[in-house]
């Protein structure tokens, strides 16, 4: 984690956090057990593809805002091709998102919309 990443507040008292890697490894499986959301994520981040798209890709919020539009309507855009005969492919889909982005009405919708999303 980055430096700048100040998360212990001062004059609090301090997280209480078990010295050893195998009681936070025991610990961490059964709370993956019951949370659904931290079993997935933790899942999804132990996936060297999705880390390495972090990294490179969710660099600042302005990014990270870009991304999250283009994985809403990639989404979008698979489920208006379920119902057809000739499923598109995640390069079809890509290709979509891409000619979306690059017309200047769809994309003004585009942020239209994912405005209107973040803020409900």
């Amino acid at each position: 984690m980055s430096d700048k990443w100040n998360i212990v507040p001062k004059d609090e008292k301090q997280l209480c956090l078990p010295d050893s890697v195998h009681v936070i490894n025991s610990m961490g499986k059964k709370l993956c057990k019951t949370k659904k959301m931290m079993k997935d994520f933790s899942e999804f981040m132990a996936d060297p593809v999705a880390e390495a798209f972090v990294d490179k890709y969710f660099t600042d919020w302005n990014d990270i805002k870009v991304i999250i539009m283009y994985i809403k309507m990639y989404q979008f855009l698979q489920t208006r091709t379920d119902d057809s005969k000739e499923q598109l492919k995640p390069e079809g889909i890509a290709y979509l998102l891409y000619e979306l982005i690059n017309n200047t009405e769809y994309r003004k919708n585009m942020v239209s919309e994912m405005t209107r999303f973040m803020n409900t």
